[in-house]
């Protein structure tokens, strides 16, 4: 392959963090990964479902646990495979159990 044609595969944040960390891609494929565009989108990988979804608040179940999302106009985008992307404005992200009336 050339050095031009290497250059165009681009690589997922999965492959990139298995070559900084060393770790082999297989065990890193359950670990969520969030990846942020300021407070306005994420993207979210290894996410199994949706257990909330309003405007202000978004749960989500992963491969680790639930994790959750509050903002305001959260709009959920491209739920493909495992990955999730979330547009709005985001004010805070949570993973661990929570309880009813925790924000």
């Amino acid at each position: 392959m050339s050095e031009k044609s290497r250059r165009k595969i681009r690589k997922t944040p999965m492959e990139h963090l298995a070559d900084f960390s060393g770790y082999p891609i297989e065990g890193l494929e359950k670990i969520p990964l969030f990846d942020c565009k300021w407070n306005r989108e994420i993207r979210i990988t290894c996410c199994t479902g949706v257990l909330e979804y309003d405007a202000n608040k978004i749960v989500l179940h992963t491969k680790r646990g639930k994790c959750g999302i509050i903002g305001e106009g959260l709009q959920m985008e491209n739920f493909r495979g495992d990955t999730l992307t979330i547009h709005g404005k985001i004010c805070s992200i949570w993973f661990g159990e929570r309880g009813e009336g925790d924000v």
